[in-house]
């Protein structure tokens, strides 16, 4: 391999290689894989991959004086300013670097770098948005593992090899690119770089906004008006206007100067407010007006219904409930709460809650919504978004299909305090109810995000007293609560008198356990009370049928079955096949055997000991509220936590069929 043939020798100063590495906070070091995997690391973690320079500057490839000085100031840039510069750094500091092509969206669209030392050809990429942290042997074929996402080398041919993705939660390897092994020059790169640079559509740059960087355990990703930052335990995502960009930008990415509003600019990017509303329209009651309102539009906003001093009894009595059941969990309220987020049939528990749900306010409104003479209760429940404890945001998702019956129905949304625009409010995509039953959404493995182009999002603010009602199939979410308070909201699930029992739309939906009737049969039964007439008799009606089979549970772990799955590895950890987790992880002791276990079977580093036993702590709290009363973590947080943490290593280990630690 020669070491000129990219052409970049004597385009870097010595006091260039010193800047650089001061830029990264590293000394200077003789060539090895060590100092090699902190260089690639520390580039990814200091020097962002980003595409505003390149929409804010004219439409040509930049020249190399541009390069360098983009890559010395830490700006960062694509492809073509990340690999060749770390190529001339590896040359000037004695490596034998090459640039190699790499092909997706179209041919030897993107520059890679393959590096030979101590004998072995090793794969580099700082220069493709993703944590490639380390340099990878073409013959090291292991996959790795980041909280954004995780890749691998894949042997194609003799002379070429493919980078394969796997997301979070997902078992299936998708192709990113692939590249060949025969050195090029930086030159031979020229009319590539020149297309990405003019030609909207050749790549992704001139389409969308791209700035992240990554570190071992963390990314911070923002993809056109969207923030993301993922690590171990959460992936928060955020939307953002132009201020919130800009903000993001000095936050996260302090040194960079990155001059945004051109780039803007030049995308024609709308603003937030011009893609999601907030409704201002409300009805003082579920008339006509109202219902004419709500099937057009998939929701409709009624005017408090509910005066203070009740909303306030209702608030007591929740709180009162709370601290009981924490107390019987033997913990401290605060402790309690920093986990459990949502409280389920509080009407089987409370008479306070049964008065609420009997008043004429909330079920008649369910009734004249749905067009019918009567509403059959699913379930209740209350859901919290303290400002300060346990605040996240709820996926996009139509309720109805997370429900085991044959029919759509409707919510109601019942704020005890006022809900403001940033106070974690209803979320809406305006008519999407037309759209019918998409596959019922999976929070964990795959989380919705893309809508189509002409979708309108609308935020529900809601004063204290009224009720948002919310068509089964409209599609919703709810943000974090950046308000004050606790943000409780009383939802009630209401479904046709005649809705029918289908278990396999939804067989891992707890109130399985309370049905008393058949598969087909009208859901009846004391759990399921019906207000107003209570006809059996089928009818013709507008209200949607449902046919599925139930989410997409290809995923190694998705949110109907983490707990399951979870429960599984815990147990074979332990020793104890079967076990519910609540059961497992009851004692401290048990616990601690589960990270002594993990560390002996090498699925867990030592550096990750303690963030496990909090994680199985947490994962206790949820498992133990979840068997006494049906409360959870609507966040599935300890879930996600433990499988970033373990869990997946336990899968593959599984999957390998490979040897646990003996008992």
């Amino acid at each position: 391999m020669s070491r000129v043939i990219h052409g970049l020798d004597g385009w870097l100063s010595r006091t260039d290689i010193q800047r650089f590495h001061s830029l990264l906070d590293l000394p200077i070091q003789p060539p090895s894989k060590s100092a090699l995997k902190a260089l690639v690391e520390g580039t990814l973690s200091r020097v962002p991959f980003q595409n505003i320079s390149m929409l804010a500057r004219p439409r040509r490839a930049p020249t190399l004086a541009e390069v360098r000085d983009d890559m010395l100031s830490g700006r960062g840039g694509p492809c073509g300013h990340m690999n060749p510069f770390l190529a001339a750094v590896l040359h000037e500091l004695g490596y034998k670097a090459q640039l190699v092509a790499g092909s997706m969206q179209a041919a030897d669209c993107h520059i890679a770098l393959l590096v030979l030392l101590d004998g072995e050809h090793l794969w580099v990429d700082v220069g493709n948005g993703f944590p490639y942290l380390e340099p990878i042997a073409l013959t090291d074929l292991q996959p790795r593992r980041h909280p954004f996402i995780d890749h691998r080398l894949r042997r194609i041919g003799d002379e070429r090899w493919q980078i394969e993705h796997r997301r979070q939660g997902q078992d299936q390897w998708v192709r990113n690119y692939d590249f060949q092994v025969t050195p090029r020059s930086f030159a031979s790169f020229a009319d590539m770089i020149e297309a990405h640079y003019s030609q909207p559509g050749y790549g992704p740059f001139l389409l969308g906004l791209r700035v992240n960087y990554h570190t071992p355990h963390r990314s911070v990703v923002i993809r056109d008006r969207v923030l993301r930052i993922i690590d171990g335990s959460c992936d928060d995502h955020r939307t953002l206007d132009d201020a919130g960009l800009a903000a993001a930008l000095r936050e996260h990415f302090p040194n960079t100067d990155l001059s945004m509003q051109e780039a803007l600019e030049c995308l024609q990017m709308p603003t937030i407010e011009s893609t999601t509303g907030i409704e201002t329209r409300s009805f003082s009651s579920m008339d006509g007006n109202a219902r004419a309102f709500l099937r057009e539009h998939g929701y409709v906003v009624l005017s408090p219904q509910f005066e203070r001093a009740v909303l306030n009894e209702q608030i007591a009595c929740w709180r009162a409930l709370k601290h009981r059941w924490a107390e019987q969990m033997n913990l401290p309220p605060e402790q309690y709460e920093a986990q459990v987020s949502q409280w389920r049939d509080l009407w089987r528990h409370e008479p306070l809650f049964a008065a609420l749900l009997g008043d004429e306010r909330i079920w008649k409104t369910a009734s004249v919504g749905l067009g019918q003479p009567g509403a059959r209760l699913l379930h209740d429940h209350v859901i919290a978004k303290p400002r300060k404890g346990l605040n996240g945001t709820i996926p996009w998702h139509q309720d109805a299909t997370f429900w085991p019956i044959d029919r759509s129905g409707l919510s109601c949304w019942l704020p005890f305090v006022d809900v403001g625009p940033n106070g974690g409010c209803l979320e809406v995509v305006a008519g999407s109810h037309h759209w019918g039953a998409g596959a019922p959404a999976d929070f964990i493995a795959s989380p919705r995000s893309q809508f189509p182009s002409d979708a309108r999002f609308v935020r529900l603010p809601a004063k204290a007293g009224s009720i948002v009602v919310l068509d089964g199939l409209t599609w919703h979410r709810s943000s974090p609560n950046r308000d004050d308070g606790d943000r409780p909201v009383y939802i009630t699930l209401w479904v046709p008198p005649n809705a029918r029992y289908v278990r396999r739309h939804a067989a891992w939906h707890p109130v399985n356990e309370h049905v008393k009737v058949q598969p087909g049969e009208i859901l009846d039964g004391e759990w399921f009370p019906c207000f107003g007439e209570r006809s059996h008799e089928e009818s013709i009606d507008e209200i949607p049928r449902l046919d599925h089979n139930g989410p997409n549970l290809d995923a190694p772990l998705t949110m109907f079955e983490a707990s399951r799955l979870i429960a599984g590895q815990v147990g074979r950890l332990l020793g104890e096949p079967g076990a519910p987790l609540a059961i497992a992880l009851a004692k401290p002791d048990a616990r601690a055997v589960v990270v002594e276990r993990a560390l002996a079977a090498g699925l867990l580093l030592p550096e990750h000991a303690d963030a496990l036993s909090e994680v199985l702590e947490h994962l206790w709290i949820s498992a133990e509220s979840y068997r006494l009363h049906r409360a959870r973590n609507v966040y599935n947080a300890a879930y996600v936590a433990w499988w970033e943490l373990i869990g997946r290593a336990c899968w593959e280990r599984e999957q390998s069929e490979a040897a646990w630690p003996s008992r």
